[in-house]
């Protein structure tokens, strides 16, 4: 069974669900439901408690008792919430859906959104190789507050008709004490890193501003704060012609003979006031009839608006109207079906509410709204900054790894470890006084090689009896070094390591070319360009990343080593 099928419109929506912990087998079906019922009542009841005063943009959480087939029972919790261009609200439903999955022991929550499984997205650079858009759909969950991954390995034998894999395919994963699903640390630390911002959010997502509204509007308002959000939208995403019939009447919101205008504070979200306060519209006729209309200060335009105490007020205000009339003449309806023109006729048939005597307090500071370029600059160096996994550091530890690990000594117990230095004084001192014999033959074969000569020196093969031929015929480690590399130089071999690009300054470059000239030893296209350095930590770290690679995320011969190393498995 699908449980989040496509949305039908083109809205930001975020679906939840929530699979029950297993009760008494011998109950019967009504029993069944009516415990589901009791645990929907119970969740709602956790998540009002959880955002109460927090004003959603456009739908609220919300959860209806639902069938199924699966394991985890015949009855489970399903909900949809359009977040409309407040996306920062999906994220208040993925913090309760972790509340819950803590507050409720054995609950199983599945969280998606219309982009797909958006908690991936958060964890992108922590999730192994495997996780991609088309292989993570529908193996995402939530088990007590951590985030579980169904694994492709086992997915085979669970599909369903067709090979397609279902939401209760990876269920039954998850339920699988022998599947291990649960993610990494390191994917759980960015998810709960992004959850720690949502009580701040529901803290500081409001803004208080005073508005001017005529009467019926205001006791719509006063009345049912909710229905804000969709005015707002309604406003903000008219039909211009549509609109301008519309508002032209305000048959709803101004009628004749209610020609009186209210004060009264009104709780935006920072999105909807966002939204109002950055369009220019110029108030309709209604507005502006009669002399002694507070609306008028808009008629005059913006310097006007700028200067009156009551532009910002009248300017929010006609919007918020004009938005609430919209609401009034369309077919929209409500996160439960119901039409919101039905909803407004009730409130208007309301006269309950004493509007002169709601407080006026002073508006909220709105700058929040302005953000000054070096402001902005900062916070992208400072995430910029911010040290992530698999940097410089990292890498020269593996190559210092490696290095450590070639340099041991390997006997038949594997690799001994380094035993401690002897050192001899006596034969040290008769090493350098030439006193332990043998000539030349401390070249290649003694710890220390010939370095430690002078050759400045004469020494017993530069004698007059043709032994200079001898001599010659003795090669140094460096020499010994350099013609095997000559040799090798133009094979496939040497060409199979990478190595450094030698960037040298134009001016010393320049200097080095004219002075050559002027000696008149050598012509410019005769002089030899420096030949490139060979480094072998490069080349290995190299070979292991792209090893890495090849591994597509699962288990390997590079990974294995590097874990028997005590290597950071995140790092790789």
């Amino acid at each position: 069974m699908e449980l989040f099928p496509p949305p039908t419109v083109d809205a930001n929506e975020t679906r939840y669900c929530f699979f029950l912990p297993p009760t008494d087998a011998e109950s019967t079906d009504e029993a069944l439901r009516s415990v589901a019922e009791q645990q929907c009542k119970a969740f709602l009841s956790f998540a009002a408690q959880q955002t109460s005063g927090f004003l959603w943009h456009k739908h609220r959480f919300h959860l209806e008792v639902k069938s199924t087939r699966s394991k985890a029972g015949p009855y489970y919790l399903s909900g949809r919430t359009a977040v409309g261009d407040a996306i920062q609200d999906e994220w208040v439903i993925a913090h309760l859906t972790f509340q819950l999955t803590k507050q409720f022991p054995g609950v199983i929550a599945r969280l998606a959104d219309t982009d797909g499984e958006f908690l991936l997205i958060e964890s992108a650079e922590a999730l192994p190789e495997w996780v991609t858009p088309e292989a993570s759909d529908r193996r995402v969950f939530i088990v007590n507050e951590k985030l579980h991954i169904a694994p492709p390995a086992t997915a085979a034998s669970n599909r369903g008709k067709g090979g397609v894999f279902y939401d209760e395919d990876g269920l039954e994963q998850v339920l699988d004490p022998s599947v291990h699903t649960e993610a990494s640390d390191a994917v759980q630390k960015l998810i709960q890193r992004k959850l720690e911002q949502v009580p701040a959010y529901l803290r500081q997502n409001r803004h208080r501003v005073r508005c001017l509204l005529p009467e019926r509007a205001a006791r719509v308002v006063a009345l049912n704060g909710e229905l804000v959000g969709p005015a707002v939208e309604a406003f903000y995403y008219r039909e211009p012609k549509h609109a301008g019939f519309v508002c032209g009447k305000m048959a709803a919101m101004m009628t004749k003979g209610e020609g009186k205008t209210v004060e009264q504070m009104v709780t935006f979200s920072r999105a909807m006031f966002a939204q109002l306060k950055q369009q220019e519209f110029f108030p309709p006729k209604p507005f502006l009839a009669g002399e002694d209309s507070r609306f008028r200060v808009l008629q005059n335009g913006s310097s006007e608006e700028s200067t009156h105490p009551d532009a910002l007020a009248a300017d929010i205000g006609v919007k918020l109207t004009c938005g609430l009339e919209l609401l009034y003449a369309g077919d929209n309806e409500d996160q439960l079906g119901r039409p919101w023109k039905h909803t407004i006729e009730e409130l208007l048939r309301k006269d309950e509410v004493e509007l002169t005597a709601l407080p006026i307090e002073p508006d909220d500071n709105d700058s929040w709204l302005y953000m000054h370029p070096d402001t902005l600059e900062s916070q992208l160096q400072r995430a910029g900054s911010a040290a992530g996994p698999g940097g410089a550091d990292e890498l020269q530890n593996m190559a210092a790894m490696f290095g450590k690990f070639v340099d041991g000594v390997s006997g038949v117990d594997g690799v001994e470890g380094a035993e401690p230095v002897q050192f001899d004084m006596s034969s040290f001192m008769d090493l350098l006084n030439g006193q332990t014999g043998g000539g030349n033959n401390a070249g290649l074969n003694s710890p220390w090689g010939e370095h430690f000569m002078d050759e400045d020196e004469p020494s017993d093969s530069d004698s007059d009896d043709g032994s200079e031929v001898e001599g010659d015929e003795d090669f140094s480690l460096e020499e010994a070094m350099a013609e095997m590399e000559a040799e090798l130089a133009d094979t496939k071999v040497a060409k199979s390591f990478s190595r450094f690009e030698i960037v040298e300054d134009d001016e010393n470059n320049a200097a080095h070319e004219q002075e050559v000239c002027d000696d008149g030893q050598t012509d410019m296209h005769d002089i030899p360009s420096p030949e490139k350095p060979l480094d072998l930590d490069y080349n290995l770290l190299s070979n292991l990343l792209e090893s890495v690679a090849s591994q597509e995320g699962h288990a390997g011969p590079v990974s294995t080593i590097l874990s028997e190393m005590n290597f950071p498995k995140a790092s790789v």
